[in-house]
């Protein structure tokens, strides 16, 4: 599911660029900035005084900037904002930073600003979000102790992606009292959120009093919370919302180490005290989860009694890492026996699993669960060969299922081979990477999807067909997507038709139905039968195109056809003159 990015809300005014009147020093102008935003990129002039060691004129003024947005600016080395700028920030409430080369720091607070203020005084800036995005050098977000000279009392959302340098986010000293939402992903260096501090306070301590959701995706060196401290229960006495995944070294729910198991110094210790502290660790209960992801281990847990879980009000429920050497078997007892009356939302994510829902025994029952499924999303299930539709104990899934994602599931050749499995409140539909596909589903089930609205399908590379056509088929026969307005088709390199039957496809025309198909290069018709209505609209390969559908398609394969002939052919030339050259 998507998680957390950065949006406008609503009612907000787009994003819009400052005007700005650059004066010298000597000129003891202040620069006007009359508008909320700044985007550093676009201003090549500022860069000069923006990292100079004499810094900004004390005359300019940022008083009305609110949103601040630096992207691509190489220039930026030490840190994105320098001691000089930061009494300067003083209405700063949103900081983007991404795809910057060189940079090592966000905040400079090595020194304290000598020009602006008191030397004593503590530099507050009322930032609300920070997002950081494709930072390969970044070390530190904040390079220092902020104690003495810089606070961020309203801090509420982080968002930090793609800097594989970083090996903490926060000093010890960096307040956390307001932190809501904390979303980390693809940070390979990172090894503890919170920096190990020697007067850090080893006593009864809350990490971040108000956390709400927590995000931890591929992080593959994150051991700890921070050294000594509790698990991650113990961050927050609100956290109703926590998705971690790919952390093979993070323990979610073990017991402070230290305080366990006296032996060991912190949570940086050896997989054999792990073990030793997972085994004998006292009961934790959790409660309060609306969202929340488990590994194997964590089921194992549960199953033992280690870990006493209420989930009464769990609407999301994900699993992941059941995937050791030997071959995994999907939870049947652990789903079976759990009371989960609230919950919508399934996902697996990294699982050996063959198989989904199949019951082992007469007595198992997942009906009352899988009917109140809308949202069934699959990831990286590397062994599973069917999704199982045709079952008869899936029919409450198909009945109440309303997104369905599938990714990198290379073993599967189609969603549903019989024509018995019907999605009648299928709304939204996403395949990607999965390699041994050859087609989704049959023309029978294709029938049932008129409540589809977006069929999304990307870097299949063996796909062929969207829709296999079934035996006794006719042009008369009608196929409705009744309100589909998405249709994506995305780097498909077999792909040579959405449908090979010969009944008609209908796409309502109340609707704008958007059409956008990209590098499927042996596409050579949409359809072998009628498109209707004969008005659609939509790119192929970035190309705009409105008419027919069939005619489009034929044309822009024609097209590329003619294309490549063209540079067969200048190939060939080239050869020839290169061999009459060396004769």
């Amino acid at each position: 599911m998507t998680i957390f990015s950065p949006q406008l809300t609503d009612g907000e005014d787009p994003p819009r660029q400052i005007s700005v009147s650059f004066h010298s020093r000597d000129d003891k102008s202040e620069v006007q900035l009359t508008q909320t935003r700044l985007c550093l990129n676009d201003y090549p002039e500022m860069q000069e005084k923006w990292v100079g060691a004499s810094g900004i004129p004390v005359e300019w003024s940022f008083n009305y900037l609110k949103y601040l947005e630096v992207e691509g600016c190489d220039f930026l080395t030490n840190a994105v904002l320098p001691s000089h700028l930061l009494p300067l920030l003083s209405n700063l409430e949103e900081l983007t930073v991404k795809k910057c080369k060189r940079v090592a720091a966000i905040f400079d607070v090595k020194d304290t600003p000598p020009e602006h203020d008191d030397p004593n005084k503590i530099v507050t800036i009322p930032v609300r979000e920070i997002f950081l995005k494709e930072l390969p050098t970044l070390t530190h977000v904040w390079n220092n102790d902020t104690k003495a000279s810089l606070s961020f009392p309203s801090l509420e959302k982080v968002f930090v992606e793609e800097c594989k340098s970083i090996k903490s986010l926060f000093p010890a000293s960096v307040p956390r009292d307001n932190l809501q939402l904390l979303v980390v992903r693809n940070c390979g260096g990172l090894e503890e959120i919170v920096a190990k501090d020697e007067a850090f306070p080893q006593e009864v301590i809350i990490l971040f009093p108000k956390l709400t959701c927590l995000v931890l995706r591929d992080l593959p060196k994150l051991r700890c919370t921070c050294s000594g401290m509790q698990s991650l229960l113990d961050w927050s006495a609100v956290l109703t919302r926590l998705y971690v995944s790919r952390c093979p070294m993070l323990k979610v729910f073990a017991q402070d180490i230290q305080n366990s198991n006296p032996g060991v110094e912190d949570c940086f210790a050896t997989d054999d005290d792990k073990h030793h502290l997972v085994s004998s660790a006292q009961k934790v209960t959790t409660s309060n989860f609306e969202e929340l992801e488990l590994s194997k281990e964590d089921v194992t847990m549960i199953e033992k009694g280690l870990l006493h879980v209420d989930l009464q009000n769990l609407n999301y429920l994900g699993l992941n890492n059941f995937n050791d050497d030997e071959t995994d078997e999907f939870p049947d007892v652990f789903l079976s026996k759990m009371s989960l009356p609230k919950l919508k939302e399934f996902q697996l994510l990294d699982c050996a699993f063959k198989y989904i829902f199949r019951p082992k025994r007469p007595d198992m029952d997942y009906s009352k669960m899988l009917s109140q499924l809308n949202y069934l999303e699959i990831t990286n299930l590397h062994k599973l060969n069917s999704m199982g539709f045709e079952h008869p104990w899936m029919a409450p899934l198909l009945e109440s299922l309303e997104t369905l994602k599938v990714s990198e599931c290379n073993l599967l050749t189609n969603l549903a081979a019989s024509s018995v499995v019907s999605f009648l409140y299928l709304r939204v539909l996403r395949v990607e990477n999965c390699a041994g596909l050859k087609y989704l589903f049959t023309s029978s089930t294709a029938k049932s999807l008129g409540a589809l609205r977006e069929l999304v399908i990307t870097k299949c590379k063996s796909l062929e067909t969207v829709v296999a056509h079934e035996e006794g088929e006719t042009p008369d026969d009608l196929i409705l997507f009744s309100n589909l307005y998405t249709l994506s088709l995305n780097e498909l390199p077999q792909l040579e038709s959405f449908y090979t039957g010969n009944s008609t496809l209908y796409f309502s025309s109340i609707y704008y139905v958007s059409f956008t198909v990209t590098k499927c290069n042996k596409m050579k018709t949409f359809s072998h039968g009628d498109v209707l209505p004969k008005f659609l609209q939509g790119e192929i390969d970035e190309d705009p195109w409105h008419g027919d559908l069939n005619n489009a398609v034929r044309s822009s394969f024609k097209k590329q056809a003619v294309s490549h002939n063209k540079d067969d052919m200048y190939v060939h030339i080239y050869e020839v003159c290169v061999v009459l050259k060396l004769e």
